[in-house]
């Protein structure tokens, strides 16, 4: 655990932009190509296109032959809405054309500027704040823990399903090929952590009855299930998991991230030691827990940093100070 000063909310924004910008930085658009180019994009059903004006924003209408899920006309609008707000609050006098891809796990566009919410390590796709955030009212929604760290019980929890594995047949449930299931039966009898499969998904018949069979699929729990823990652990499932570690990082809890080479756009600033815990192996979980009820309150002021970061990197102001300064910066690299 590090003793060092985290830096000011400041300094994180502009290093989360220059994040993003850096695989464009020596980047040139002319305004007329690009904007062609990215209406080309309009015929995908996970693309929306955002046409910004002064600092008013639309969401241009699809081609009628374009069906789009429910599910990306939310997500849409949830963009919908950041883009406004931003806008109104950091006008940029400029016309812009605005491509985002809200699939969870959304490519690279052949060169283009593409915005979306997670991307893999080495990908160019400029990452807005993550949807869970925007719908969780920048995680003024989320569920709040009443319970301090020092009243909590010194294990780790995990809920969850059974995401992660692609579509899962029996031969993957049987070979455990898949990080959430390697895990959970891991962790099974373990006082340490209590870890659960509740919702099986994204499988075939047999698989689904195998994994039934085992004790997954319980049913939802609620957040007062993680928050009695002083861990909660974050494992990926489509993408990145985004609402989990935000949430977590809110509470008292302390957030153990399985590593990832998932990005969310404030990814760089979370520390291993500082306001999270660095996950690579079932049995570092069991030591840190073990570390704890040897020493209680050990891992107390990386809960702490996990909150304050939360509070100050994933609220509203700062994630429309962060979107505006990233389409400033995107608006620079247009001619």
């Amino acid at each position: 655990m590090t003793g060092r000063s985290p830096p000011d909310t400041g300094t994180l924004l502009t290093s989360f932009v220059a994040d993003q910008m850096r695989p464009w930085q020596d980047a040139s658009f002319d305004i007329v190509d690009l904007n062609d180019r990215l209406k080309r994009l309009n015929t995908s059903p996970s693309i929306g296109l955002f046409q910004a004006t002064d600092d008013t924003v639309s969401l241009l209408d699809k081609p009628a032959d374009v069906f789009v899920y429910p599910s990306y006309v939310s997500r849409f609008h949830c963009y919908l809405r950041l883009l406004i707000e931003t806008f109104r609050a950091f006008p940029t006098r400029r016309d812009m054309l605005i491509a985002v891809d809200i699939q969870d796990e959304a490519p690279d566009h052949e060169g283009l500027p593409v915005f979306s919410f997670q991307k893999l390590a080495g990908q160019r796709n400029l990452l807005l704040p993550d949807v869970d955030l925007i719908a969780l009212d920048y995680l003024g929604a989320a569920p709040q823990d009443h319970r301090a760290y020092a009243d909590k019980t010194p294990v780790a929890t995990f809920c969850g399903s059974t995401t992660g594995g692609g579509h899962i047949t029996a031969d993957a449930v049987c070979g455990a090929r898949f990080p959430r299931l390697r895990a959970a039966r891991f962790f099974a009898d373990r006082p340490e952590v209590d870890f659960r499969l509740t919702s099986v998904v994204q499988c075939d018949p047999d698989a689904d009855a195998l994994m039934r069979a085992e004790g997954f699929g319980t049913g939802p729990l609620d957040w007062d299930f993680t928050y009695r823990g002083k861990f909660a652990l974050s494992l990926d499932g489509n993408g990145a998991a985004c609402s989990r570690p935000a949430i977590i990082l809110k509470s008292n809890c302390v957030l153990m991230k399985y590593r990832s080479n998932c990005l969310l756009h404030y990814s760089s600033g979370l520390i291993d030691g500082r306001n999270m815990l660095d996950i690579t192996s079932e049995e570092q979980v069991i030591a840190i827990v073990r570390e704890e009820r040897r020493s209680p309150g050990l891992y107390a002021p990386i809960a702490a940093a996990g909150s304050h970061f939360a509070e100050n990197v994933l609220c509203k102001g700062a994630a429309l100070n962060y979107t505006g300064a990233l389409l400033k910066a995107y608006a620079d690299r247009v001619r």
